[in-house]
């Protein structure tokens, strides 16, 4: 016998039972480490659904459903319409109108004097705290900040040789070195305090208004303009301020060398206990062209007075459990991967042999310690371990695990999360609002940020849906759409790369060919995502064409074609094949290890609500299992009495099993117990088994009939073969239904000896006794069948027979033969 055949010799043979063996053979443990494994996959997915509950609860509660409200209605005042009372803010182009906005839309939306906005002599005015609100609902804290950055003369750009004599200055674009800084305008007009606008002011000086120390600007990765610049806190009534809005339009405040022009105050609903920066901002370039917008960052008050926010926070801190308990879990699968070694790890092999470092073909499978030749089998024979030749199973594996990299993200971006909310909800619960009424605080950085971590939760909320496909994946019913992905996986990539070559290329063409004159167009980003909406319908052939009409039909017409017509159908047949090989897979039947254990747990299960659950012996069993771990036992005997308690706690219901063990001691477990008292358990064991595969074998057909003693089974027996010889021809059948006879008494003997231990509850009973008459009906009409093929095959006999002897008359009249 050659090292192959000795080495799947014994896989051949798993199932046979070794009356000198192990109490449970080599299957039994890989099927129990299955039942292990199976159970904790369920467990882990269980507490995932859990954690994603909580985290979707307390992440919906950070985003009110009455903040687009709120958003939209502090924008809807602010904004202002042209068929209103006002240009619309975002159309704004020049300063004038600019002013005319501030005057006729932005200043009585924030400081309201009359309730219907009219100021006719039939309008009511309104009271002193009424004022204070915008909107009728907003209450304005304190007044706000009109602030501009500036630049210098001749800074970032350079007038023309050519044209020095007719232009002499150039305002080019914002940049730190071109900052201006100079003062310049009524500077030092004493009269009003508006003069101070015309005057440069550092970052710490206009940051003293913030409401707490270190949320004055936004963070250094989000910021565009500086904090510092030219800057006036309005007075609070209506009338000071129009009256410095005035003096600052008098004397050209905003002129050309203006490039941003800010305005920030904040906003309080007390309804709905949600605060807002708002900050409106204009940005005039250095062409002249206006880019308006209006910024509204809603933020809560992080009190702890209601029961909501409470609930949040209790959320939040149970998130924050369940993270560090997936960190530690994170770690301890990278152990999992580490302890596996180089030569028990599938790819490491194959790179060894393929390299020519070994000519060893066989490894050690990580599961049952089986040695098997991964060249020939793609799984383990013994425990179907998946061990695909292209995926490590020592720490290189992990890293390679692209489910192991989300989680890594995962647990990261949440910690990042956890650490900045906290904080927030920390400055938040120590920022004092005494005295806010009448001067200017800053509070859009601090909103800025809170935006900024649903932001981040925005994206981590995706991984963690994303996750959910791990576990589906693992589910034979769910795993169609994970497997089609993953095996066009690759397709899809080189399709993807397909797909951006393309789209770059038309984006900068048409980039280069209308950028000047379409506003989509201006430049290679936003011609990128102008393209992209092509893809969706939205495009403006029209606009394009007063470009360029030739060159517009040239490349709509030919992007038109490769996209949407080839590029997109491409894309489908690549799906399409990868969910026809999804299929195809699911239904071959080839399951990965979790797979097959968690097929193995449910029939478990399913076997287990058909039976009923449960066992009165179970307490039993378990003081006999105690009373074994302090005996000095064997090493085998250890490993058995392992391998016992695992088939115990995976089957707490197994009625036959117990009975056997606890009847093999005469009911009396809670004692000492010594070697020679394993052998009895041992007994008791493989005497169980013997009949869980007689029961499978179908060799104990009669046994679950009720009151049919051994002597009417027998009778039964020679009477089924009289009554089956009757039908066959009389020497085969002697000799093939004596055989059998002796076989199934033998059989039968033992198996009725052994029910004697086992005690049946009503619903086995019930369960099996259905069984046995599907069993009766399968067997009359085998002998149904089996009789009208008899019949045929000796009609045709007779028939031939006759033909035959007629031929034999003709000749004998014909001849002597």
């Amino acid at each position: 016998m050659g090292k192959k055949d000795e080495q799947e010799a014994p896989l051949l043979a798993h199932d046979a039972l070794d009356e000198g063996g192990a109490m449970y053979n080599e299957q039994d443990k890989v099927r129990q480490k299955k039942q292990l494994h199976a159970r904790a996959f369920i467990r882990e997915t269980f507490t995932y659904f859990v954690f994603l509950i909580i985290f979707v609860w307390s992440s919906s509660k950070q985003v009110s459903n009455m903040t687009f409200p709120m958003v939209d209605s502090i924008r809807g005042g602010l904004i202002g319409s042209e068929w209103t009372r006002g240009k619309e803010f975002v159309a704004i182009r020049t300063v004038g109108e600019y002013w005319d906005w501030f005057d006729k839309v932005f200043l009585p939306n924030l400081r309201p004097q009359f309730w219907y906005g009219t100021g006719r002599t039939w309008d009511s005015p309104l009271s002193p705290q009424e004022k204070r609100y915008t909107q009728t609902h907003n209450f304005v804290l304190g007044t706000f900040r009109m602030r501009q950055v500036r630049v210098r003369k001749n800074a970032n750009c350079e007038v023309n040789v050519k044209l020095e004599l007719s232009v002499h200055r150039c305002y080019g674009p914002y940049s730190g070195e071109a900052e201006e800084k100079a003062s310049y305008g009524p500077w030092n007009d004493t009269s009003t305090n508006a003069s101070s606008a015309f005057v440069w002011q550092a970052t710490e000086k206009l940051c003293e208004a913030a409401l707490l120390e270190g949320y004055c600007t936004v963070p250094q990765f989000a910021k565009s303009w500086p904090s510092s610049g030219y800057a006036l806190d309005f007075e609070v009534d209506y009338a000071p301020a129009a009256k410095q809005a005035k003096f600052l339009k008098d004397n050209r405040w905003i002129d050309v060398q203006t490039r941003v022009i800010l305005i920030d105050f904040v906003l309080y609903n007390p309804s709905i206990e949600l605060l807002a920066g708002v900050q409106v901002t204009s940005q005039v370039s250095e062409t002249g062209h206006w880019l308006n917008r209006v910024d509204v960052k809603p933020m809560p008050l992080y009190d702890m007075e209601g029961l909501s926010a409470k609930g949040v926070l209790a959320a939040e801190v149970v998130l924050f459990v369940l993270v560090v308990i997936y960190i530690f879990a994170e770690f301890w699968e990278f152990g999992r991967y580490a302890r596996v070694k180089s030569s028990r790890c599938t790819k490491c092999q194959i790179d060894r042999v393929m390299s020519g470092a070994t000519t060893n073909h066989w490894i050690y499978c990580v599961e049952c310690s089986r040695e098997f030749n991964p060249f020939r089998q793609a799984e383990c024979p013994t425990c179907t371990r998946e061990t695909q030749g292209e995926s490590h199973l020592c720490w290189k594996g992990y890293f390679l695990d692209g489910w192991n990299i989300l989680d890594i993200i995962n647990q990261v971006f949440f910690l990042y999360l956890f650490i900045w909310r906290l904080k927030l909800r920390y400055d938040m619960w120590k920022i004092d609002f005494a005295g806010v009424d009448q001067q200017f605080k800053i509070l859009y950085p601090m909103a800025w940020q809170f935006s900024f971590t649903n932001w981040l939760n925005a994206v981590n909320a995706l991984l963690c849906f994303a996750k959910l496909f791990k576990y589906m994946g693992k589910f034979r019913a769910l795993s169609t759409l994970i497997r089609t992905l993953s095996m066009g996986a690759k397709d899809l990539a080189w399709f993807t790369l397909l797909f951006i070559i393309f789209w770059t290329g038309y984006a900068f063409a048409f980039h280069l060919a209308f950028g000047a004159t379409v506003e989509g167009f201006r430049e290679w980003g936003s011609s990128m995502m102008t393209t992209f909406l092509y893809l969706l319908g939205d495009f403006d052939f029209p606009l394009i064409s007063d470009a360029s009409r030739p060159l517009a039909i040239i490349l709509f017409v030919s992007y038109m074609v490769i996209f949407p017509l080839i590029l997109l159908n491409v894309f489908i047949s690549i799906v399409i094949e990868a969910f026809e090989a999804a299929k195809a897979f699911i239904r071959s039947g080839k399951e990965d290890y979790i797979g097959s254990a968690l097929t193995l747990t449910f029939h478990q299960i399913s076997f287990k609500l058909k039976l009923g659950t449960g066992s009165t012996m179970l307490p039993e069993v378990r003081k006999l299992i105690h009373r074994f771990e302090g005996a000095n036992l064997e090493p085998e005997q250890v490993d058995d009495l392992r391998a016992f308690r695992n088939e115990v706690e995976h089957n707490p219901f197994n009625t036959e099993l117990f009975s056997a063990v606890v009847s093999a001691f005469g009911g009396k477990v809670d004692r000492p117990m010594r070697q020679s008292d394993f052998q009895l358990m041992k007994k008791a064991v493989k005497g169980w088994r013997q009949l869980q595969k007689d029961r499978e074998q179908g060799l104990a057909e009669d046994v679950w009939a009720t009151g049919v003693s051994d002597e009417e089974s027998d009778a039964d027996d020679e009477d089924q073969s009289v009554a089956t010889g009757s039908r066959r021809s009389q020497t085969t059948q002697s000799s093939i239904g004596g055989s059998r006879r002796v076989k199934d008494k033998a059989n039968l003997a033992r198996y009725q000896s052994s029910m004697k231990l086992v005690l049946l509850n009503p619903h086995q009973q019930e369960f099996h006794n259905h069984l046995k008459k599907l069993e009766n009906r399968t067997d009359q009409i085998g002998n149904f069948l089996g009789d009208l093929l008899k019949a045929i095959s000796t009609n045709q006999d007779d028939d031939l027979h006759l033909e035959s002897a007629s031929e034999l008359e003709t000749n004998d009249g014909q001849s002597s033969y």
